[in-house]
């Protein structure tokens, strides 16, 4: 693939995701549905109950992983974290936190003062904060585990993007009044068609891990979401998003987790490609 065709396609690229992102926001005006307070409670643990709950829910998710993947080195995480993902990971971190900034203030959601310690930067919780850099770093240790255990033929998820592309087009266009739908969703396309452009071959090596990310993702957003308390600690405005929830959380929060992951792993590759030009080649 020449290089001028190649910087055409990414101008494409870049336009179109732009333009799906910011068509939410023209003429957008916050709808007051009430916020949410409860989940769908599963069970109520009492010892969740507290100031403490999101420092528990990072401690609880955290200190395995750190143990297991730094201390002890399974799979050779460390050196695969350190090398390869700190760098992209702190950059999409900035990106996800500045998103996060503008919809709190937007009053899109907001967060339980009885399940927080208090101290906020830029109106949000520290915990919050932390969250961008504590749960990325398990998820990552699980792709690891998973691209080392399995692997895939380059291409052969491209049908399954393509796929994925059309289908989360349609509920875009079915949802764009919904700023927190219309926004996860469209973050979501624009990884996603970046992965089909540039022929990324892990794509079926991240599918993967992210489907067996459902299983802690189901416990831990849920903590946060009154799967285990008497009220959420996160609590989303109830007109700006679906409606429809995933044991406790709502299914948008799979598009927040599903870019913000593969937006680390492409920026993994594109960082250590770039000088080498070999990031876009031709399969």
């Amino acid at each position: 693939m020449r290089t001028n065709q190649i910087k055409k396609e990414f101008v494409y690229w870049l336009l179109g995701s732009g333009g799906l992102v910011l068509i939410p926001f023209i003429g957008f005006d916050i709808q007051d549905g009430g916020f949410e307070t409860r989940g769908n409670q599963l069970l109520e643990l009492n010892i969740l109950e507290g100031p403490h709950l999101y420092l528990a829910h990072h401690a609880l998710a955290f200190l395995p992983v750190f143990l297991f993947g730094i201390v002890l080195n399974w799979f050779d995480f460390r050196v695969f974290f350190w090398k390869d993902l700190m760098v992209p990971m702190i950059l999409m971190a900035l990106f996800f936190i500045a998103w996060d900034i503008l919809f709190t203030s937007l009053g899109v959601w907001r967060f339980n003062e009885s399940y927080i310690q208090g101290s906020r930067f830029m109106n949000l919780p520290i915990e919050e904060i932390c969250w961008f850099f504590i749960i990325p770093f398990c998820s990552l240790f699980v792709y690891r585990i998973v691209s080392l255990k399995w692997q895939s033929k380059p291409g052969a998820f491209l049908k399954l993007q393509v796929g994925l592309l059309l289908g989360l087009f349609v509920l875009y266009i079915l949802n764009i009044d919904r700023i927190y739908t219309a926004s996860s969703i469209s973050i979501s396309m624009s990884v996603l068609g970046l992965s089909i452009l540039v022929k990324w071959d892990r794509f079926g090596q991240f599918i993967a891990s992210f489907i067996v990310l459902l299983i802690p993702m189901g416990l831990f957003n849920g903590m946060l979401t009154g799967l285990l308390t008497k009220e959420a600690l996160v609590q989303y405005n109830s007109a700006e998003f679906g409606g429809i929830r995933m044991m406790s959380f709502p299914m948008e929060d799979l598009g927040f987790g599903f870019s913000f992951l593969m937006g680390i792993l492409l920026l993994s590759d594109f960082i250590k490609n770039w000088l080498s030009a070999n990031y876009i080649h031709t399969k």
